[in-house]
């Protein structure tokens, strides 16, 4: 079953270049995936005809531009030297972030491949080569890095969590495919108080996206805390129906300060003009708690390694991490210092159980030796990138219990896994509510 994407295509239209055989873009690298000598891009491009003046101004201007914004999502797969050449950049660890202005052209033959995305649920796309590059000009740089939305405070983050850490929380680890997302229910009940990421299998891993999709549970207005600005990581959230689009957007979303290209700006408008409220988490903030919640900022450069870590501490006193992609030495040193103390109840696995900057996972947080204890990984079968490939280091830290949503088959309904028992028959029903799909097997 594909993807529903009519909701995206109403609300943020149809791919500017559809009709389109020669165009002139600004490119971004979001993400980058290695493997056997060969670089996977995940990009966003903008029309360069853009007037990017309006998007250096601040308020609704800003918000305007950027949500009428003609960009689209894109990706590429060539050799690492090849890569490397058309992006202007030494090393591969410079390749995320790159940015250049293209001029594309469909048909053409010659030059190097880039491959224009409908939306997420695109595999294929439409085939450009570049047959000219430049170096991305000042004003759209500017703009690029102008941020949208309000900006964190340590009283204002503790306000938007105080319902959920008022709470006895339970973690829930949720079927989407090649991509992540958690929620955080209250002990026993059926609704989540907050995500943790709402991602989604994307592009090339659409196909591990559940075959009735996933129809998130917002009866409780749950914050939406992203990690970081990968697609994987938000894709779930645009989705569906017009409808169940529209009620994501009107989530209060926490996300990082983060460099990020046109259709990652174009997703911050959009929350913004559609009701939602957006939270920008700046590099210098430090870690907030707020009841059983402490969320902080992992201390890395890449997106992966600078994302936002959420700790819960549970009514009996055990510990549970959601630590997004980051490498674990990333993790603020006095959220690691509690639970090296004790341990961890519930790790949900960084990266989908794959490697942490290109290298075996490191430091990995141990478990508390209580019953119940779990670490959970969060892939989508037969994905692209061999996920989960690096979980000995977590049997060698004494995980005894390591589960995953890769148990589906591709093409079949999802199973959310939850605490305690992580996917035994015990299905905890959805809580009935208009947009709900949200049944976790515990």
């Amino acid at each position: 079953m594909p993807v529903i994407t009519t909701g995206y295509r109403a609300i943020f239209g149809a791919p500017f270049w559809e009709e389109r055989k020669a165009l002139d873009v600004h490119a971004f690298v979001s993400d980058v995936s290695i493997a056997n000598q060969q670089a996977t891009l995940r990009i966003e491009v903008a029309e360069s005809a853009a007037d990017w003046s309006l998007a250096g101004r601040s308020g609704r201007e800003q918000v305007d531009f950027f949500g009428g914004l003609a960009c689209s999502y894109a990706y590429q797969v060539a050799q690492i030297p090849d890569v490397l050449d058309l992006w202007g950049v030494g090393t591969v660890d410079e390749l995320e972030g790159a940015q250049r202005t293209f001029a594309l052209s469909r048909g053409a033959g010659a030059g190097p491949a880039i491959s224009l995305l409908r939306d997420l649920g695109d595999a294929e796309g439409a085939t450009y080569q570049v047959q000219g590059r430049q170096e991305l000009p000042g004003d759209v740089r500017a703009a690029l890095l102008q941020p949208v939305g309000e900006t964190a405070t340590a009283d204002l983050i503790a306000q938007v969590l105080d319902r959920a850490g008022r709470s006895d929380l339970e973690v829930a680890v949720l079927d989407v495919g090649q991509g992540a997302a958690a929620c955080l229910n209250p002990s026993g009940a059926r609704w989540p108080l907050l995500y943790f990421d709402i991602g989604g299998g994307e592009s090339g891993n659409q196909h591990t996206w559940p075959a009735d999709g996933v129809r998130w549970c917002f009866t409780q207005s749950p914050p939406i805390i992203l990690s970081h600005w990968h697609r994987d990581h938000y894709a779930g959230a645009i989705y569906g129906t017009e409808a169940e689009v529209r009620a994501a957007l009107r989530q209060t979303w926490i996300a990082p300060d983060q460099q990020v290209g046109a259709k990652s700006k174009q997703l911050q408008a959009r929350i913004v003009a559609g009701g939602g409220r957006l939270i920008i988490w700046p590099s210098g903030l430090p870690t907030v708690s707020t009841g059983c919640i402490s969320l902080g900022r992992a201390s890395g450069v890449e997106h992966n390694d600078s994302g936002l870590v959420l700790l819960l501490e549970s009514a009996d006193g055990r510990l549970s991490l959601l630590p997004g992609d980051a490498g674990y030495k990333f993790i603020d040193p006095s959220v690691v210092a509690r639970y090296q103390e004790q341990g961890l109840k519930t790790l949900v696995v960084a990266h989908h159980g794959g490697l942490l900057a290109r290298k075996a996972p490191s430091n990995v947080p141990a478990p508390d030796r209580m019953q119940g204890g779990a670490a959970v990984y969060s892939a989508g079968r037969s994905n692209s990138h061999g996920h989960p490939s690096s979980l000995a280091p977590y049997k060698q830290a004494g995980w005894g219990t390591i589960v995953g949503t890769d148990g589906r088959s591709v093409g079949a309904a999802a199973k959310h896994l939850g605490e305690p028992m992580w996917g035994s028959d015990v299905r905890v029903a959805r809580c009935n509510g208009v947009q709900c799909s949200l049944a976790i097997w515990r």
